[in-house]
């Protein structure tokens, strides 16, 4: 989505209107705010699909809207209004290989939320591992090293005051 995400913000210019201007408004907003603080990219992840969205949509209309008139032969009417509609005149291979290639993005796209979301979500522990760069797992133990550590310094009645700041 972060490729298509200028073209949908081009668009959304280029014939304004109301819904088009929030969306413009609202991405430019997200990617001030998620570059001054870090924790607002849950902000800037929805703008960024609506416009991304947005610029697949743009880019795939085109590339078909060229595919449609050399099919249909449309290119050959003398019809001004419809010259005027369609300014950008694509090569039939160009638009064949460009809707290749944003299908090929897109299932790469699908693909790697997949991954993500099963490799995040598919064992919820407070064991966390990763791996390193060169592909070694880690384990990181932190919590379970930090339980233990109050079990052997602290009385069986203590109470303990935690403070969890999300983030750090």
């Amino acid at each position: 989505m972060t490729i298509f995400a200028p073209v949908g913000l081009y668009y959304c210019f280029k014939k304004p209107n109301y819904g088009k201007i929030f969306v413009a408004i609202y991405l430019v907003l997200s990617v001030y705010f998620a570059s001054v603080m870090v924790r607002l990219l849950l902000v800037l992840g929805p703008a960024v699909c609506i416009a991304g969205g947005i610029g697949v949509s743009w880019t795939v209309n085109l590339f078909t809207k060229s595919l449609r008139n050399w099919v249909f032969g449309r290119n050959k009417v003398n019809n001004k209004k419809e010259d005027k509609q369609t300014k950008f005149k694509v090569n039939p291979i160009v638009s064949v290989i460009g809707l290749l290639f944003i299908g090929y993005l897109i299932m790469i796209y699908i693909m790697h939320a997949n991954f993500t979301g099963a490799e995040a979500y598919s064992s919820p522990s407070i064991i966390l591992s990763n791996r390193d760069k060169q592909g070694n797992r880690r384990i990181v133990d932190d919590f379970r090293e930090a339980y233990f550590w109050l079990r052997m310094n602290t009385k069986p009645d203590e109470k303990i005051l935690s403070w969890w700041d999300y983030g750090y």
